[in-house]
């Protein structure tokens, strides 16, 4: 498997379009994937993909306002290939190199729409804290696989998708360095 850096809107890229728009039907039509992916070839932003004959995944990093954090957006990898290595291999090469450029902070959203954690079970806007320090996995929800790879749950949006249903933060620090700038 290889692991490359994207630049232009070439077949790969047009891979990771059908990707998104397959995988997050319910958020992405096929423009808007194609612009989602258009913009991750974009000045500062990254697009990785992980090859195999064929384009098997994909990891974004979007350059936001923040002068030292980038947003990790999105990470696909076809469902034959998962559980492998090639999500984890994938955030490896992204953050290093986002390391190597002097980012501290890689963050994500990752959204609880089917009640697959504890945090999909009540009121967040009461006890919050107390709930987000024992937080529960019920279905296999990806927050398990972020936390897997050093990802700390920094926070909560509440009912982000609709009733009860929250967007859950998290990142993870790149540069381990103590020094202030």
């Amino acid at each position: 498997m290889d692991i490359k850096l994207l630049r232009t809107y070439d077949a790969y890229a047009k891979t990771c379009v059908d990707m998104l728009s397959n995988v997050f039907e319910d958020h992405y039509s096929k423009e808007e994937s194609e612009q989602e992916i258009k913009s991750l070839l974009k000045g500062k932003s990254l697009l990785y993909v992980a090859i195999n004959k064929e384009v098997i995944g994909f990891v974004g990093a979007i350059d936001t306002s923040y002068p030292a954090a980038y947003e990790l957006h999105p990470l696909i990898v076809k469902v034959a290939w998962q559980r492998q290595g090639i999500g984890r291999k994938l955030l490896e090469v992204l953050e290093e190199d986002l390391a190597n450029k002097g980012v501290l902070t890689l963050y994500l959203g990752t959204d609880d729409e089917c009640f697959a954690t504890s945090l999909s079970d009540g009121d967040l806007y009461q006890d919050t804290y107390q709930k987000l320090s024992c937080v529960k996995n019920y279905k296999d929800h990806p927050f398990g696989f972020y936390q897997k790879c050093g990802y700390t749950i920094v926070g909560v949006i509440p009912d982000a998708n609709g009733l009860n249903k929250p967007d859950i933060i998290m990142a993870k620090r790149l540069h381990t360095k103590n020094k202030r700038e």
